[in-house]
């Protein structure tokens, strides 16, 4: 039985792996938040000094390091914070592995490229065009340096929420414009719902993940103990206006109010960040249907009033 950190335990990521893990492995999470969770501790990452002695006390064998702030607003606005947030916490994880030589599954992003050509390799250069991406890029750059690690790009990920971003989303139905990413398929669908306009664009391109296919990933990645970079992302690759006609078809709800607005592109955010997914997919025995759009929409039981 492995013992597995997961940062970011409170995360939309972090929280699925928690309870998937959980079942056959000894797993301990930690958060910025407070937890009802006994085995999710408060700790700020950006104390480097508080994490470092945590991790060295517990010992773990295997680090899935989700953890971060991922809005590129609030990375933009606080460039120091976010930096010892995301880059300096890799580093005293990165440490901790080589000189244990134990494992890290890192959980990055497809923001570490600048959307300029899609369809992009595990092997093509990042070129990050906000701050969010360049942290990202500094940290798989530092755990590209040791012996074992995973790290793991992923897009957009999607599937149910719990209660507290239920509330969330009570509040973000509110806004014509979604804050919040994670809440993307269920705002589409309680905007629609409610016979509000969905305002979205064609600008942007990527491949939408369902958490439980991208969980499965890292199950994988454990299980043969991959070594290297890997797309965990969704096979789909698709605008977000395409997206919005998959969940509004999908769900039987009025496609008349989805609209175009590009009057909120946003300079930093990258526009085609598609992924090839095909080598991570072979090397972990995915099948491109378990990573559709349509087949995770088709298993995943969203509720229209209570989504």
């Amino acid at each position: 039985m492995n013992k597995i950190l997961i940062t970011g335990a409170n995360g939309f990521i972090g929280r699925y792996l928690f309870r998937q893990l959980s079942k056959t492995n000894n797993v301990i999470g930690i958060d910025i938040s407070s937890s009802n969770v006994p085995d999710i501790v408060k700790i700020d990452i950006s104390n480097v000094s508080i994490l470092n002695e945590f991790i060295y006390h517990g010992e773990p064998d295997i680090i899935i390091h989700t953890g971060a702030i991922k809005s590129l607003e609030e990375c933009e606005g606080n460039r120091s914070l976010s930096w010892k947030t995301n880059v300096n916490s890799t580093e005293v994880i990165a440490n901790y592995a080589n000189k244990h030589n134990k494992k890290v599954i890192y959980i990055s992003s497809d923001v570490v490229f600048d959307g300029e050509t899609g369809n992009y390799k595990e092997n093509d250069f990042p070129c990050p065009i906000n701050w969010y991406g360049a942290t990202k890029v500094a940290s798989e750059n530092i755990l590209r340096r040791i012996s074992n690690y995973a790290i793991c790009r992923t897009a957009l990920v999607f599937g149910q929420i719990d209660i507290d971003y239920q509330q969330l989303l009570a509040e973000e139905i509110k806004n014509e414009v979604l804050k919040n990413q994670t809440l993307f398929v269920h705002y589409a669908i309680s905007r629609l719902s409610a016979n509000l306009p969905l305002f979205t664009t064609d600008e942007y391109q990527c491949n939408p993940t369902p958490i439980n296919v991208l969980s499965k990933m890292i199950e994988k990645i454990i299980t043969l103990d991959s070594i290297g970079i890997f797309h965990t992302a969704g096979s789909d690759q698709i605008s977000r206006k395409e997206f919005v006609y998959k969940i509004a078809n999908k769900f039987g709800l009025d496609s008349s109010l989805i609209k175009i607005n590009d009057s909120k592109i946003s300079s930093i955010r990258p526009k085609n960040i598609t992924l090839n997914t095909e080598s991570t997919y072979t090397q972990l025995g995915i099948s491109k249907e378990e990573g559709s759009i349509d087949y995770a929409l088709s298993n995943i039981p969203f509720i229209h009033n209570n989504v």
